[in-house]
């Protein structure tokens, strides 16, 4: 996946760089993958931009979140990380 796109763009939870609580696996494993999607996307030089789920939230309106939602949401997502791109 990584070597197809040169942009990559994710919903985080948590700042990338944070490390996650010890308690929560689930959060464990996320972390765990974003941290090869991170290594890889580097090895290929590739871009991966994560988006924090607030900055996406407060974007989304109350008839977004229910109509749609995944798609509206992935777009919000590929807006946002496309100007923090351009922001670089």
């Amino acid at each position: 996946m990584v070597s197809s796109y040169d942009v990559i763009c994710i919903e985080i939870g948590h700042h990338c760089n944070e490390r996650p609580p010890k308690h929560d696996r689930s959060v464990l494993a996320w972390s765990l993958f974003l941290a090869k999607l991170l290594y890889k996307a580097q090895w290929y030089g590739k871009e991966l931009i994560c988006i924090e789920s607030e900055e996406i939230e407060t974007e989304l309106s109350f008839s977004e979140s229910t109509e749609n939602s995944e798609y509206l949401r992935s777009k919000k997502i590929l807006e946002r990380g496309l100007s923090k791109r351009e922001t670089l």
